[in-house]
């Protein structure tokens, strides 16, 4: 698998070395942390600093792992426990003691409901324009405190790192108990879908069926 990583230039920093050595170092910021650097400014070569980054395994991969064919050395032995999805970064504990949660808005959709999680972002989709500012708020807000079971006294909703970003703060609850939530409207929404589809698949057969009759009412 690839990973997009997103950096800007930042700083020109002089790491001392052993042996009187100094080593420059021209760094990127994911943000404002710093996640990598280049020895030489237009050098071709990077090199990612210790701990900066680190793998998020979603709903989806801890699954798959899961149902992953095992060796042979492992014939006869017990089913392997269920493993335990971890938080992404995107919810997060505040300083303050609320939870953030960063979240990647599509408006202007046909319903409201949850698109995806991952390590960056909850990615949901509302019906108002964004463009419409309170109505706008009051649906993601609604929608959440729904999902969340929270009130909206217990929520802000603040601007994000880009016009369809936002970050969500809400307090009476923990980090796992906003994943898990959300991740359960995420598996409602994909039934849902799911659903909706094979009705419509099911009202094209009887149309098409529908369609056929007078011709074979012609043929007997």
């Amino acid at each position: 698998n690839h990973v997009k990583l997103s950096v800007i230039p930042a700083s020109v920093k002089y790491i001392r070395r052993g042996e009187g050595k100094c080593e420059k170092q021209f760094r990127y910021n994911c943000g404002t942390l710093p996640v990598l650097y280049k020895a030489e400014e237009y050098g071709r070569y990077i090199y990612i600093m210790d701990n900066a980054v680190s793998a998020y395994a979603n709903a989806e991969d801890v699954a798959q792992a899961q149902l992953a064919p095992r060796g042979p050395h492992h014939a006869g032995a017990s089913p392997t426990p269920a493993a335990e999805v971890p938080v992404p970064p995107c919810i997060q504990l505040h300083k303050s003691g609320k939870v953030q949660i960063g979240l990647d808005i599509e408006d202007k959709t046909e319903r409201v409901g949850i698109l995806r999680i991952t390590s960056d972002e909850v990615g949901i989709q509302v019906i108002v324009s964004g463009q419409k500012g309170q109505e706008y708020q009051m649906e993601v807000l609604e929608y959440l405190g729904k999902v969340l079971k929270l009130r909206l006294v217990q929520m802000e909703l603040q601007k994000g790192w880009s016009n369809r970003s936002r970050v969500l703060m809400c307090e009476g609850i923990t980090p796992q108990e906003v994943h898990e939530r959300l991740q359960n409207a995420l598996e409602a929404s994909k039934k849902s879908l799911i659903a909706q589809a094979d009705l419509e698949s099911k009202r094209v057969t009887h149309a098409e069926q529908l369609d056929k009759l007078p011709q074979m009412g012609l043929m007997m």
